[in-house]
């Protein structure tokens, strides 16, 4: 096992990911099946909607998985028509929010933070 952030050399997983780290109790990974439970989830707490999901936004981690996602939304509500969710990544939700601020560099964040951590 290694330590800090990195990941585990033998199973890929992240350092502490092992069971016999005492520090971590209760680590659920995600199943291969996480997109089709989360559209299943979806549906079941949306169930008195018809088929019409498209004021919901869904966020992912990229586009790529939305066409599946929205395969398994229409094969959770067996309805044959389905007017789907707003797929969106966080990227781009944030970039479509209104900032009052200036934007600041990353690279002048990643320093603050530096100095921070550093003064700690």
């Amino acid at each position: 096992m290694t330590s800090g952030l990195g990941a585990s050399p033998v199973s890929g997983l992240p350092a502490g990911a092992a069971t016999d780290d005492p520090g971590i109790t209760g680590l659920v990974l995600p199943r291969t099946g996480l997109l089709a439970e989360a559209m299943r989830r979806l549906s079941q707490h949306h169930r008195d909607r018809s088929s019409d999901f498209s004021d919901i936004t869904v966020v992912l981690p990229t586009l790529a998985p939305a066409a599946a996602a929205a395969g398994h939304l229409v094969q959770v509500l067996d309805r044959g028509v389905l007017l789907p969710p707003c797929f969106t990544t966080f990227r781009e939700l944030a970039e479509a929010m209104p900032v009052d601020a200036p934007r600041v560099p990353d690279i002048r964040r990643e320093l603050a933070l530096y100095g921070v951590l550093r003064d700690q």
